[in-house]
């Protein structure tokens, strides 16, 4: 599949830079009280457990070690004997399987909003750790999905018809404290905000390992919920589906200061952009010049009027319809890093391009 060097101009105005966590309380480190009990109900662990949430009748454990020997009341067939926390002292307790043998809340998931929204087309790196409880029954089917808005099905017992970004298909083991990576990568389809994770198949779907001393159920330590966005570039198919009106900028487009040449090592990020509209005649581009703030308010609208009909020029040479392009200079108007140092106003020094008609 091809790749092109694009990135959503959100990005460089975001808070949050390319390879940090999004996910907020992912250790389940900061709890609203302590837990001395079990969860009974969702609302137990909503109460207990800071940013996360049950988005269905399931009620996830939030277990610290200093008293997950003592949660009341007892569960038979359930030991912490030599489990510890992935990192930190804290960790969640939840279901996955077992609806068929009348257990209650049978399979549980967590959801988290996340700390900002995800880019379309932008590729992201998920992990979570889980180690199982000695007796339970050892599943696989460890899967994860991202919503734009919350997920609240308070009387469903599954989670249907999900999309999922990452999924563990292999039956998941381990003795006390072996904790098991479920990781992967995923391109972002939306500007999804909410991350749910749990078992989105029913029990015939989830394959099952049993022994004659297993409780009826999959009971899960999970720990250290992982996501951030990969540097890199945009996946081309997903690029293609954006709607009209959605504004890029060129990653890999480069202009000395108080100059509209292009770099050289600008040409194989415009190549593929060319090759992309060759073979998609019927999207038309507006491509927009920005500068950073040295000089003259004249001087840097002609400026960025010049950078953006370089882009221009090049891709006409490349065999781009005249017709499919038109341009725009907007100053140091639209400044999207600090000019005060070097690095902002290389960003600042970019062309964009903006989809006008898909």
């Amino acid at each position: 599949m091809k790749k092109l060097a694009l990135f959503y101009i959100y990005l460089l105005v975001s808070n949050m830079s390319i390879g940090q966590n999004l996910v907020p309380n992912p250790g389940f480190e900061t709890c609203i009280k302590k837990p001395t009990r079990w969860s009974g109900h969702a609302g137990h662990f909503n109460a207990i457990s800071q940013k996360w949430m049950s988005p269905n009748q399931g009620s996830p454990d939030v277990i610290w070690e200093e008293s997950m020997h003592t949660l009341y009341p007892t569960r038979k067939g359930i030991s912490f004997e030599g489990h510890e926390a992935h990192s930190g002292d804290k960790m969640i307790g939840i279901k996955t399987y077992g609806c068929k043998s009348g257990i209650m809340q049978c399979r549980e998931y967590i959801e988290v909003k996340l700390e900002e929204p995800l880019v379309p087309c932008a590729t992201y790196y998920l992990e979570f750790w889980l180690n199982p409880v000695a007796n339970s029954i050892k599943v696989n089917n460890f899967g994860a999905a991202v919503f734009d808005a919350p997920v609240l099905e308070p009387y469903a017992e599954l989670l249907e018809g999900v999309d999922l970004v990452l999924n563990e298909d292999s039956i998941v083991g381990g003795q006390p404290n072996e904790w098991h990576k479920v990781s992967g990568t995923f391109v972002a389809e939306s500007p999804a905000l909410f991350l749910v994770i749990g078992n989105f198949f029913n029990d015939d779907e989830t394959l099952a390992e049993k022994t004659t001393t297993s409780i009826p159920y999959s009971f899960y330590l999970l720990d250290d919920v992982l996501l951030r966005r990969e540097a890199g570039t945009f996946d081309m198919a997903c690029l293609l589906e954006q709607p009209s009106g959605t504004v890029f900028a060129l990653e890999e487009v480069y202009f000395d200061h108080n100059r509209h040449t292009l770099q050289p090592n600008s040409f194989p990020a415009l190549e593929e952009l060319a090759q992309m509209l060759i073979e998609h005649p019927g999207i038309k581009l507006e491509i927009h010049g920005h500068t950073d703030d040295t000089g003259s308010l004249s001087f840097n609208q002609e400026l960025s009027e010049k950078r953006a009909a370089a882009v221009h020029t090049f891709l006409l040479s490349k065999g781009v319809a005249t017709k499919r392009l038109s341009t725009k200079g907007f100053g140091a108007t639209k400044a999207v890093a600090d000019n005060t140092e070097e690095a902002g106003r290389q960003l600042n020094r970019r062309v964009e391009v903006k989809i006008i008609q898909q």
